[in-house]
């Protein structure tokens, strides 16, 4: 068994893997009993091109229904693996809701879960009564009264910088509350009010934050 550390065995070498899915109809990224996860079908379909059993770990776990646009995992194979293909390969095998964007080798001391310094996350709000498309109802939220960008881009300034979200999580034993929020911006297009971005360092968000 290929298992994910900090540095990599003698022997191997780590795969860094860019991916895109949407997650509508996966219990989340994690790999959870009886359920269907991002985790679990990518990696048994890199099994079933390896023959061995992966293990991978990724930048950040997203929830049940949650999509990535651009997602990043690595993973630790035998050295002499062939990685020529292997996205075209990958996506053979996977699920029309998960693509591999590319599959490349990794520089030295790259991890996925510890090497990035920031997340960005999306929102979208069809506010004012307007009717929400079909194709459009998996990736937004829909709010009858018509909402005030200028007023919520002037609250969002008060929450930037470096903030204890204590108050708006469940806490977890081990993790720190504590998070720098580097960007918080409105925008709104012909159909809908965007969180265009939201920037946050250290990595990994408070859970339940959102």
């Amino acid at each position: 068994m290929t298992k994910p550390t900090l540095e990599v065995k003698s022997g191997f070498s780590r795969l860094r893997v860019d991916l895109t899915y949407d997650g509508t109809h996966f219990s989340g990224w994690a790999k959870q009993p009886g359920l269907r996860t991002i985790q679990e079908d990518f990696e048994t379909a890199l099994s079933t091109l390896t023959r061995g059993e992966v293990s991978t770990i990724v930048a950040g776990r997203t929830d049940a229904g949650v999509h990535a646009k651009h997602q990043v995992l690595h993973v630790d194979l035998p050295a002499d693996t062939e990685v020529e293909n292997l996205a075209f390969r990958l996506n053979q095998l996977l699920k029309a809701d998960v693509r591999v964007l590319a599959a490349t080798w990794a520089p030295l001391n790259f991890h996925a879960r510890f090497g990035p310094n920031s997340r960005t996350y999306q929102y979208k709000i069809v506010d004012g009564g307007k009717v929400t498309a079909p194709f459009d109802r998996h990736d937004s939220v829909s709010w009858f009264r018509s909402l005030d960008i200028d007023l919520m881009n002037q609250a969002s300034k008060s929450l930037l910088g470096e903030h204890d979200f204590f108050t708006f999580c469940k806490h977890r034993e081990g993790t720190s509350t504590i998070k720098k929020l580097l960007e918080f911006n409105w925008c709104r297009d012909e159909k809908a009010l965007w969180l265009a971005k939201l920037l946050l360092t250290p990595l990994a968000i408070t859970w339940l934050e959102i």
